[in-house]
């Protein structure tokens, strides 16, 4: 399978915190990536999820195994949706201050 050349922007980081959602978006339709940079200084790279977890997937077994975990769940429809698991983190975080 070819794979198309794909297009890599270099961003100040002052730039995408202003614009990161609709940056993320963007770059996961369009599959490309971004370099987030500070003073002209590469500091991060953007990459869809994807990409993401097959790169994890080729360091680190352990990883491998929870991402597959982790979807299938979700096609068993197990999965939280976004916003209440990051209310049940932000509980525990609560929990773990005050004690």
């Amino acid at each position: 399978m070819k794979r198309n050349a794909r297009i890599i922007h270099r961003i100040p980081i002052e730039a995408g915190e202003a614009r990161l959602g609709r940056m993320a978006q963007r770059l996961h339709a369009r599959k490309e990536y971004a370099i987030l940079e500070k003073d002209g200084v590469p500091l991060a790279g953007v990459v869809s999820m994807d990409e993401f977890e097959d790169l994890m997937e080729l360091h680190d077994a352990d990883i491998k195994r929870q991402i597959a975990e982790g979807y299938a769940e979700y096609r068993r429809g197990e999965a939280q949706p976004v916003r209440e698991f990051l209310a049940t983190l932000g509980r525990a975080r609560k929990r773990a201050e005050s004690n």
